[in-house]
């Protein structure tokens, strides 16, 4: 890879910072845009303190992976733009694989001349399994960030009914206790 090759990779992934988020615009929200840029952030910084947590609950947990995972877990869009998951809903099994298959191409693209290319690809295809711990941790901290996110906005005034489709589902979690407690406080903030 040359410098050029990096210097062009750098800018294929600044598209980032004004890719907006789709889920919140088909929610009706049009105040304060997330991009993919913001959310990347804000997973990458939950991740730092959940992988520490998980370390004092006695998991060996691999900390730099951790967060390099968080970093290049959204890259893809960079390339490809956000899928939603009321798209995939709507979509069905062909617009999954459809977007798994694109996400792989794209992260492919990104990294085939990168330094420690193969290493990165390796560690987003982890993330994409989220079978490890730093994977899981990974997963948590990219669903909590957009629940941290969801009730900013309904401390900033939006519907909190706006945003209940944000709050369903999810699948297990490692840190439940953290979900439950911003699932009784986006719960509280509908009945006000």
């Amino acid at each position: 890879m040359t410098f050029e090759d990096i210097i062009e990779l750098f800018f294929r992934v600044e598209r980032l910072k004004a890719l907006q988020r789709t889920g919140w615009c088909l929610a009706g929200i049009n105040t304060a845009p997330e991009s993919i840029a913001d959310h990347s952030f804000g997973t990458t910084l939950i991740t730092l303190i959940l992988a520490h947590l998980a370390r004092e609950f006695g998991e060996e947990i691999n900390i730099e992976k951790s967060l390099t995972m968080a970093i290049i877990h959204d890259l893809p869009e960079a390339l490809i733009s956000d899928i939603p998951k009321r798209a995939i809903e709507l979509g069905g099994d062909a617009l999954a694989e459809g977007k798994k298959m694109g996400e792989t191409n794209a992260i492919q693209v990104l990294f085939k001349e990168a330094p420690s290319g193969k290493q990165l690809m390796a560690i987003w295809q982890e993330y994409q399994q989220n079978e490890s711990i730093e994977a899981r941790v990974v997963h948590d901290a990219d669903h909590l960030d957009m629940l941290i996110h969801a009730l900013s906005l309904e401390a900033s005034g939006v519907s909190s009914q706006l945003l209940d489709d944000f709050f369903i589902g999810g699948g297990k979690k490692y840190f439940s206790n953290l979900f439950e407690l911003l699932h009784q406080m986006h719960s509280k903030n509908s009945k006000q």
